[in-house]
C-alpha cells in the first residue's frame, strides 16, 4: 500500500497543503460517480487551524446535491447533507494543533446515526434536526469538490491552517477502523488502510 503523509511536527518528512490563503480543488468531476446515490460513505481528514473562526474543511455539491463539513466555531458544527444541514455541538478542536476528523454516513441506521463525527478517535455527540436522506443525491459533470474552503451565499469560507492525509471510502467505518486511522495521532505510515478494498480517493497533498 501507498505511505501516508504524516501531518505531524515529530516526523521529519510530513508535508501539507497550507490552506491559507488558498483552497485545494478537488476533481469533481471524477469523484461525481463515485459518489453519486450512495449510502455509505466515510472521509478521514486531518488538519491544523491556526486560529478559530467559520471555516469549511470539505465540500462537494451539484446544484442542492451536497456533502459538507463545516466548522463554524468552537461549540457548533454543520455537517450538510444535501439540501439540509444539521449542527453538531462540543467539537472544541485545540488551534496550532493537529487533527483527526472522520466523517461517516450509514443510510440504513436510524435517523441519528446515519451521520458519525469523530474526532481525534471519539465520536462526537450530535444535535440533529429533520431527516437525513437514506442516500447521498446525485452529482453530475458540473460537480465542485473543495478542500479547506467551500462557497456559500456568495461567499468563501477558507480554512485558516493546514489541511493533509484525505481518505475517502464507499463503506461506513466502524469506531475500530477510526481508532486505526488516528493511531494515537500519528497516522499510519504504511501497510493496508482500513477496508482498503472500498477507498476510493487518497489526497496525500504532498
Amino acid at each position: 500500500a501507498s505511505t501516508l503523509t504524516v501531518p505531524n511536527e515529530s516526523v521529519a518528512d510530513a508535508t501539507v497543503f497550507e490552506s491559507d490563503p488558498g483552497f485545494f480543488d478537488l476533481p469533481g468531476s471524477s469523484l461525481a460517480p463515485i459518489l453519486s446515490g450512495i449510502s455509505n460513505f466515510t472521509l478521514s481528514l486531518w488538519y491544523k487551524q491556526d486560529a478559530v473562526s467559520n471555516r469549511f474543511l470539505f465540500d462537494i455539491k451539484d446544484g442542492t446535491n451536497r456533502m459538507a463539513l463545516q466548522l463554524v466555531n468552537a461549540s457548533t458544527n454543520y455537517f450538510y447533507f444535501n439540501s439540509a444541514f444539521n449542527a453538531y455541538s462540543a467539537v472544541d478542536t485545540p488551534i496550532n494543533q493537529w487533527n483527526n476528523v472522520v466523517f461517516v454516513f450509514d443510510g440504513s441506521q436510524a435517523n441519528v446515526d446515519r451521520i458519525k463525527l469523530y474526532v481525534n478517535g471519539s465520536r462526537i455527540t450530535a444535535s440533529i434536526t429533520g431527516t437525513i436522506d437514506a442516500t447521498l443525491g446525485t452529482f453530475g459533470a458540473s460537480t465542485l469538490a473543495n478542500l479547506a474552503a467551500a462557497s456559500t451565499g456568495g461567499s468563501l469560507y477558507a480554512l485558516n491552517g493546514e489541511i493533509a492525509n484525505t481518505q475517502m471510502w464507499t463503506t461506513s467505518l466502524g469506531a475500530t477502523d477510526v481508532t486505526t486511522l488516528y493511531n494515537n495521532g500519528v497516522p499510519l505510515l504504511s501497510g493496508t488502510q482500513p477496508q482498503a478494498a472500498n477507498l476510493k480517493a487518497w489526497y496525500k497533498l504532498n
